[in-house]
């Protein structure tokens, strides 16, 4: 989730049905600067959430909320170990945070006390995730070290997986590593690429009975074919797997969206309708903790233009929409989003901007989504 500078957004129609014309958010949590990635505990009481410092100086800020009074409830508590992600235990007792460095830190909730400390190695904390029993946690790595010398590829990324010991932060046996092709401004003639396998590109990982994490089968490699109609467009631009293992859902940067059986790898009907030249971002398809819900934010506009947010949430079994597509309104940036266990609301992080384009406001905003009729 890396930050621009975008004009103002204005609010726009999207051809996409009966849709909540910007309502307003339920609760606003307002953050001294940008937030980098939240959560909501297991209770869906409590929100967490990690943002840069302001003035910046290189550290970020967690902080808890309380979900039903916007109140704080602990933070903010600087670390340089919180920039890159996060993930809450099944206990709602224990959270972990990751860095840009390779590290990461144990915290405890709801204080907020500071834990244990490690690296996993050298590259991005892509991803963390418990494992169901809250015994062990999971840390993806991104090496980008690795540079192709094909000029139709950027580089190559290997991701590894490390397992850890939540009450001591031990290692747990062996690191994990596959590598993934990044494709850069693909040719019309060229093969289309596929997604990686497992969660490498936003999921968290299946556990095996040791508490390890284990990579996907062959057949829970998910594949995409992505039309070549957009620039940098050579494959799915996100991901991510149902709670239950059940369902997988893949969208590519033009738009499209798959849903998949993610046992068989096979996809599930026919892929959801384009909506005008919106766009689905790394980052902006979710599924809900604890149900088939998943959450699709698809955006018009981008880098030098209007940035034009909307979200619908889609019910995985029937992939039809759960929830009327909410436009997120005059926004200069959006950085994160999260959705309540349930699915039943969605938690976004935005930037907005004045009328002098000049100074910006970083929050939190929630919002109730209104169920299809």
């Amino acid at each position: 989730m890396l930050a621009h500078s975008f004009l103002a957004a204005v609010l726009c129609a999207l051809p996409l049905g009966a849709r909540a014309e910007n309502p307003k958010p339920e609760r606003t949590f307002s953050t001294a600067g940008e937030v980098k990635w939240l959560a909501f505990t297991p209770d869906g009481k409590a929100l967490l959430t990690a943002s840069e410092r302001e003035p910046r100086d290189g550290t970020y800020e967690l902080r808890l909320w309380d979900v039903a009074s916007g109140k704080l409830l602990a933070g903010p508590v600087a670390s340089e170990h919180v920039s890159a992600s996060g993930a809450i235990g099944p206990d709602g007792k224990t959270a972990v945070t990751g860095s840009y460095a390779g590290t990461w830190q144990l915290w405890s909730l709801p204080d907020l006390k500071a834990g244990a400390t490690g690296r996993a190695g050298h590259g991005r904390v892509d991803r963390l995730g418990f494992a169901p029993d809250g015994q062990t946690f999971a840390a993806l790595l991104a090496d980008y070290r690795k540079k192709l010398t094909d000029p139709f590829k950027a580089n190559r990324v290997t991701y590894t997986a490390f397992a850890f010991n939540t009450k001591s932060g031990k290692a747990v046996g062996q690191p994990q590593s596959w590598p993934r092709e990044v494709w850069k401004n693909e040719e019309p003639s060229a093969p289309r690429t596929s997604a990686p396998a497992g969660w490498s590109v936003g999921m968290t990982p299946d556990f095996g009975k040791d508490g390890r994490p284990i990579p996907p089968t062959k057949a829970q490699t998910i594949a995409l074919e992505v039309p070549n109609d957009t620039e940098n467009c050579g494959g799915p631009s996100a991901c991510a797997i149902s709670p239950n293992r059940k369902w997988a859902v893949s969208a590519g940067c033009n738009g499209t969206v798959v849903f998949w059986d993610y046992q068989t790898g096979k996809p599930l009907g026919d892929p959801l309708p384009k909506v005008g030249n919106a766009r689905v971002r790394r980052d902006e398809l979710l599924f809900a903790p604890k149900s088939d819900r998943v959450a699709v934010v698809r955006t018009e506009g981008g880098l030098g233009g209007p940035y034009l947010p909307v979200v619908t949430v889609y019910n995985a079994e029937t992939r039809k929409p759960a929830s009327e597509p909410l436009a997120l309104g005059r926004l200069a940036w959006l950085s994160a989003i999260a959705l309540t266990p349930d699915g039943d609301a969605v938690a976004v992080a935005c930037q907005t901007r004045g009328a002098d384009e000049q100074k910006a406001t970083h929050e939190v905003r929630l919002w109730k989504l209104v169920p299809t009729k």
